[in-house]
């Protein structure tokens, strides 16, 4: 069965899984669409806190900082 991932570039380590449940585990979706959506979704709130003033330190993200990749089992 093929599982999907969300990425985000760094300088030190590359490309890297940059989400995670809140027991620290890595997260993986059954489809790319799914995926994607996650990343829609999550940029979207991110940047609509940023703009309704509930996160004044951060910065506004854009979808394509990201990539949805195929990863094995």
């Amino acid at each position: 069965m093929n599982k999907y991932q969300v990425e985000t570039y760094t300088l030190f380590d590359g490309w890297v899984n940059c989400e995670t449940d809140g027991d620290g585990k890595k997260v993986y979706y059954s489809t790319a669409e799914e995926a994607q959506d996650s990343i829609n979704q999550s940029v979207k709130e991110w940047n609509e806190d940023i703009d309704s003033g509930n996160n004044e330190f951060g910065t506004h993200y854009n979808v394509d900082e990201y990539r949805v990749i195929k990863v094995k089992d």
